[in-house]
């Protein structure tokens, strides 16, 4: 897994604020991450998905980072891109939930929304104003197995989009205490050799944070 390490800015110059994104137009700085992790969204555009870690302090401003990321993986690759935040999340079930439930919702507005809609339709409700936004809620068993066949479950959804996007990238923020665990790390692992072994093409790429 790639590391990248954002901690090249003095404390008293950091202009983020914690879980206060930048406007993509207004964010500056970071070339050389920026162009590290353009090659790997080139890579996983191509299909031969990509894990990245970033690390740096609080506020230093990896959230803001991983929203240019998105953005650039949007307009130069035509990839879909989520932002989940993790933060609270104890369990791999509410994560891989939280994961899908993004990923549906990102698909909501577009022509082609139905392929995805037909494959949860059971699970997903619209909620918020006017439906504003997705509610992706399978039972507990139903979800416990999505989690177990993560890498298998977003492959089926990535071919689904395969026609209209290139890819999808996942940004998952503020894995804290999530990465403290054996049972995550076992996971993340048996995700990341799944997908290099018993697939093809897959074109993701995947950033903690």
């Amino acid at each position: 897994m790639q590391k990248l390490h954002e901690t090249a800015i003095e404390k008293g110059d950091i202009p983020f604020t914690p879980n206060s994104p930048v406007d993509v137009d207004l964010f500056a700085g970071r070339a050389r991450q920026i162009e590290e992790v353009s090659n790997y969204l080139a890579q996983a555009a191509a299909g031969r998905q990509q894990n990245v870690f970033v690390i740096g302090e609080r506020g230093i401003g990896k959230s803001s980072f991983v929203s240019v990321m998105r953005e650039v993986a949007a307009r130069k690759h035509d990839m879909l891109g989520i932002h989940v935040r993790a933060g609270g999340v104890t369990d791999l079930e509410e994560l891989a939930r939280r994961i899908m439930e993004e990923l549906i919702d990102a698909t909501r507005d577009k022509p082609w929304y139905a392929r995805i809609a037909d494959r949860y339709a059971p699970h997903i409700q619209q909620v918020g104003l006017m439906g504003l936004k997705v509610s992706f809620q399978p039972p507990r068993r139903d979800m416990s197995q999505i989690a177990q066949r993560f890498p298998h479950e977003l492959g089926d959804l990535l071919a689904r989009v395969a026609e209209n996007q290139s890819g999808a990238v996942i940004a998952i923020d503020d894995i804290n205490g999530l990465a403290e665990t054996d049972a995550f790390a076992r996971w993340y692992k048996s995700a990341a050799d799944a997908i290099a072994t018993n697939f093809g093409p897959y074109p993701a790429l995947i950033m903690l944070s």
